[in-house]
């Protein structure tokens, strides 16, 4: 049992923050595409906006906290019903 629970807790401990990060990158990205490229929002203008609304350190370390939290909950859930 040891050998089929480790490596799949390991892994969706290991892959959600890593997928957060990415989804979190996509959506600042996808932001940018529909600000600068349909709406016609300046792109200066858009960077600096997101750098004042956003507070990186803040932020990311909340983010990055709550994938942690997320992972190990979902994951042990998904192995204690056997998935």
């Amino acid at each position: 049992l040891r050998r089929v629970v480790a490596p799949r807790f390991w892994a969706g401990f290991i892959s959600m923050p890593l997928l957060s990060l990415i989804f979190v990158a996509v959506g600042i990205w996808g932001g940018a595409i529909v600000g600068v490229d349909w709406k016609g929002i300046d792109e200066g203008f858009f960077w600096a906006s997101m750098q004042g609304a956003v507070e990186w350190q803040k932020d990311l370390v909340n983010c990055f906290i709550k994938s942690v939290v997320f992972a190990i909950t979902v994951t042990w859930i998904a192995l204690f019903n056997g998935y």
